[in-house]
């Protein structure tokens, strides 16, 4: 039984399982090249049918994007993918919250008491006389069963029918979309709202008003006209949001709004009591909450693969009736073509992890290896790193990044050399789903509060990253680098070794190494 599931709203993603075995999991956008889109490509196309195979079920989960779910549909049609004479085809738009669901409980090796989902918008009702609400909250139990769902709407209407909640109240996804839309940064860019709040100052008398307004009014910023407090009038202030680093006003209301969306997230969490939850949907990108939520006496479970390129994946566990093969960790892409042929311009040589460890100390180097880890966060194997202790490495990191003065990077540390350089979190942070507050001073790698997305690395996830941390440690005795994800600004991150080589040729980058096969790209 050969299945292919389909995520094609935004962030849209593509797994295929033969006989309950997963053979990949693949962001849409990395091949064609258009962030967070899902239009199909042809290389793609021709990634999927190197396994040969004929698709029994076919799964799209997002077919409210009706015009990117007809390009698909017309990739089945005109034979480009291939099914077989009774194949069966699913199409779904009230699953969307389930399924971020599933995904969680296929990623997560262990027993889980609770899922919560929370984002802008889930799946979409029609509760009759075209009145439509948009989920944003769902809470399940281990077994999926619907304890919660929380909803919102436009219009000034509540309803409530046993566990199912509609408002014109809003949750924290829904909300933070508000506050980047007056930001003005673009679509997409919660994290940046995330990263700038470091910056401010928590204003009580403004929290008291937002947490007042139960979780935000869908119409909050344009009736609060004569909303002053501390002579500040954030009526006037928030059409104004600017990223500037003198605007301390600004600074203030983000990170107040940060920390009432922590609380909010934390009264949802901590009304249990010694439970395993695990978190999935965009809100869970937001590393403060997960980290605030860990303070909890609940185990808590962040999933990776929590944006809507995980969808694809729910689908297939969801189809599988939970028999879907699990992975150890987020390397799920396909295998890389080492074509060196198409870096004949530059100088290509072996070399050893030792050697790297020194090249790294002074020069960013991209680390290209194996399958491409899924998810937001580059983890090691399409990853850009440097020493996170040298002077100048946010200025040679910036002439491939170009990153905004206000976001931080991360750094990948040894697994067990992790409690030496961080206070200790009771969670995993294999994949930058926490922050950690520093024990040092790492003012390139951690936030203007001291905190820090570190990636634990673990020989047994990532070999050749770990021996060479491991080096790194050995000639420098710091077992940490500077790791962000391997791509340049708004571009989507490195799939294949073309993608590679384009950076080398539209940046500074001067370096790659490529552990598996032990050659040293250099320009």
């Amino acid at each position: 039984m050969n299945l292919i599931a389909i995520h094609t709203g935004h962030d849209g993603s593509v797994s295929v399982c033969s006989n309950n075995k997963l053979l990949f999991h693949q962001q849409i956008d990395r091949y064609n090249k258009s962030k967070h889109q899902a239009y199909p490509s042809f290389e793609l196309i021709n990634k999927i049918n190197s396994f040969n195979l004929s698709f029994d079920k076919v799964i799209f989960t997002a077919i409210s994007h009706r015009s990117v779910t007809d390009l698909w549909q017309d990739i089945f049609k005109n034979g480009l993918l291939k099914c077989n004479k009774n194949c069966e085809v699913y199409a779904h738009l009230d699953k969307h919250h389930d399924f971020h669901a599933f995904s969680s409980a296929w990623f997560f090796n262990e027993h889980i008491d609770y899922h919560i989902v929370w984002d802008g918008n889930g799946s979409t009702y029609n509760l009759g006389d075209n009145f439509y609400c948009f989920e944003n909250t769902s809470i399940y139990d281990g077994q999926f069963n619907l304890l919660n769902k929380q909803c919102h709407t436009s219009d000034n209407v509540n309803y409530k029918d046993n566990n199912f909640v509609i408002s014109s109240n809003l949750q924290i996804g829904k909300a933070y979309e508000q506050v980047v839309k007056e930001l003005k940064i673009g679509v997409h860019n919660e994290g940046k709202v995330m990263a700038l709040s470091s910056w401010g100052k928590i204003n009580k008398d403004l929290k008291k008003q937002l947490l007042f307004n139960n979780n935000f009014s869908s119409n909050y910023f344009k009736t609060q006209k004569d909303f002053t407090l501390n002579n500040i009038n954030y009526y006037k202030l928030l059409p104004n949001l600017t990223t500037n680093i003198n605007d301390k006003e600004s600074h203030d209301f983000l990170k107040t709004f940060q920390s009432t969306c922590e609380e909010i997230a934390f009264n949802t969490v901590n009304k249990y009591n010694n439970k395993t939850i695990a978190l999935s949907g965009g809100v869970t990108q937001n590393v403060l909450i997960n980290s605030h939520l860990a303070k909890t006496n609940n185990k808590i479970l962040a999933n990776p693969l929590c944006s809507d390129q995980g969808i694809s994946l729910g689908a297939l566990y969801f189809y599988t009736q939970g028999n879907l093969e699990k992975k150890e960790g987020i390397y799920l892409g396909f295998k890389p073509n080492y074509n060196l042929e198409i870096f004949n311009q530059y100088k290509v040589v072996d070399c050893d992890s030792i050697e790297v460890a020194k090249i790294v100390y002074k020069e960013p180097v991209a680390l290209f290896q194996g399958p491409s880890e899924q998810g937001q966060r580059g983890l090691g194997n399409r990853s850009l790193l440097i020493n996170a202790f040298d002077k100048d490495c946010l200025n040679k990191i910036n002439l491939i990044k170009r990153r905004e003065w206000y976001r931080p990077f991360a750094c990948s540390v040894l697994k067990e050399e992790l409690h030496k350089w961080f206070y200790p979190l009771k969670v995993d942070s294999s994949y930058m789903m926490f922050v950690l507050k520093s024990k040092k001073k790492m003012l390139n790698v951690t936030s203007k509060d001291g905190l820090c997305r570190a990636q634990s690395v673990d020989k047994i996830k990532n070999k050749h990253y770990h021996d060479l941390l491991k080096n790194y440690q050995k000639l420098y005795k710091v077992p940490l680098l500077l790791n962000t994800s391997l791509n340049m600004p708004g571009h989507t991150m490195v799939e294949t070794l073309e993608d590679l080589r384009y950076i080398f040729e539209h940046t500074e980058l001067k370096y790659a190494w490529l552990p598996e096969i032990q050659k040293l790209i250099i320009k």
